[in-house]
């Protein structure tokens, strides 16, 4: 399957084009005038990975000629893409502000994040409470077990040995930076 640009479509009404180039028709309209801010609200929300990627390459290129955009999003991992300042609300607060690695820094110093990823889902309470022993919580997705840690390899290591001498198979486990969905869950919590 080609990939389908933006002209290619141009004879279709707005009305029966996908979501994801609907959004790229409203980001054409809104920067005809040439703005100096763009206010996007929810751009990307329920569109597929490449309409994804060619909205945000859409705001990089609009960020780089200087225009100043303003996205609202839940999408942190876009944020954190995009962003060159965050800002967070919870319950319509404002709770902080800044650049996302300076916030990410202040938050968690040194601290890296250790995933480990175990094969299924539907674990027993046993098997639960052997993860939580090793230092794991709960992640986002499903099998998917997060700590942060200061000695981050060594701490993956340790962690991936005792997950297996459990019983439980490790599809994967890996060391990264906290995210600002690890900053956005800290400041929920301390809310």
């Amino acid at each position: 399957m080609g990939v389908t640009r933006t002209a290619d479509r141009a004879h279709v009404p707005v009305r029966h084009l996908s979501g994801g180039y609907q959004r790229r028709v409203n980001i054409a309209a809104a920067i005809l005038h040439k703005p100096r801010l763009l206010i996007l609200d929810e751009p990307t929300a329920g569109v597929d990975v490449s309409a994804r990627d060619a909205v945000d390459q859409v705001i990089r290129a609009l960020a780089d000629q200087g225009v100043a955009v303003l996205l609202v999003t839940h999408d942190l991992d876009q944020a954190g893409g995009l962003a060159t300042r965050v800002g967070f609300l919870l319950e319509g607060r404002k709770l902080k502000e800044g650049a996302p690695d300076a916030l990410i820094a202040e938050a968690f110093g040194d601290q890296m994040e250790v995933v480990v990823q175990v094969v299924g889902a539907d674990l027993a309470p046993a098997e639960e409470g052997a993860l939580r022993r090793a230092g794991l919580e709960k992640g986002r997705s499903p099998g998917q077990w997060t700590c942060l840690v200061s000695d981050g390899y060594a701490a993956a290591a340790r962690i991936d040995e005792q997950v297996r001498a459990t019983g439980l198979a490790v599809r994967e486990a890996r060391v990264r930076r906290p995210s600002l969905h690890n900053l956005f869950s800290l400041m929920a919590e301390a809310a």
